[in-house]
């Protein structure tokens, strides 16, 4: 008898956990991602690229919406407990996300990476342009970040008139100023700067290390692009005309080959001002000490 009892238990609750499956696949295919957020915890949305817009379906104070410490990222967390189910749609510069918000007391998933395959709509990209890889997700603490800060205002204090290297393209002056190091973190300051009367509208910045395999002129060049853990930069992505755009980037202590160099490219939305900058390696072993 309790055999029997034992069989119907189970296939009770294997049922109703393939109800559950079935449910949330047709969300997917209806073109909505679920996510459950409670009162007590939050959960972290990271997209592959830049968000420019976003809309709640319902009042402000039933779902809370804050921005991460990133630009491609989101919190988002229950105002009011038990609230109805949602929707949350969001734009980033490759397309539009469609989500399905449903309050859940208890969640045990707090994070969702948010693939270009998971937008309901694709926006059209630069064919000329490399494609971006999915970059890594990195957090830092509160702790870190203000280190990093006090270190960036050490190098603002530094930078002069005068660069390292750099590229002139079209009225844009692409500026390398320096490489510095301090514990684990190696830091890249440039500038864009737009002598034109256009506005320069940044795409993205790109870095890549480059490795040539061989010394024959038909060699293989590998490519593998690294991103940063941390950037400070103006928060408007644009550059007006008759002036420059500054950056630090911090990337996690790296070095190169004798063959290899750490590409530097700037990339124009929708346009032909495209820049780079060759860093060596030698740059980078003589990085100077904060």
């Amino acid at each position: 008898m309790r055999k029997n009892f034992a069989i119907v238990l189970y296939i009770v609750f294997s049922g109703a956990a393939l109800a559950q499956e079935v449910n949330t696949n047709k969300e997917k295919k209806a073109g909505s991602i679920p996510i459950y957020i409670s009162f007590n915890k939050s959960i972290q949305l990271v997209f592959d690229s830049e968000i420019i817009d976003m809309d709640i379906g319902s009042s402000p104070e039933d779902v809370i919406i804050l921005p991460g410490n990133e630009k491609r990222k989101l919190k988002v967390k229950a105002g009011l407990e038990g609230f109805e189910d949602t929707n949350l749609i969001v734009e980033t510069r490759d397309g539009y996300y469609s989500f399905l918000v449903r309050y859940q007391a208890d969640i045990n998933k707090f994070l969702y990476l948010v693939g270009r395959d998971d937008a309901n709509l694709q926006k059209k990209v630069n064919e000329d342009a490399p494609m971006e890889n999915v970059p890594v997700y990195t957090d830092l603490s509160k702790e870190e970040v203000e280190e990093l800060e006090r270190n960036c205002l050490k190098i603002e204090k530094k930078v002069s008139a005068s660069a390292v290297s750099g590229a002139i393209s079209k009225k844009m002056v692409f500026l390398l100023y320096g490489v510095y190091v301090r514990g684990d973190y190696l830091y890249i300051s440039y500038s864009l700067e737009n002598t034109s009367n256009i506005r320069y509208d940044i795409d993205f910045f790109r870095y890549v290390i480059k490795d040539k395999k061989g010394k024959s002129k038909k060699a293989t060049v590998m490519e593998d692009d690294i991103y940063p853990v941390y950037v400070k930069e103006p928060a408007d992505k644009l550059i007006s005309p008759k002036s420059k755009y500054q950056v630090i980037a911090i990337f996690r202590k790296f070095t190169l080959s004798s063959n290899g160099y750490l590409g530097l490219e700037a990339w124009e939305i929708e346009g032909s001002r495209n820049l780079s900058i060759k860093i060596s390696n030698k740059m980078i072993l003589n990085a100077e000490r904060l």
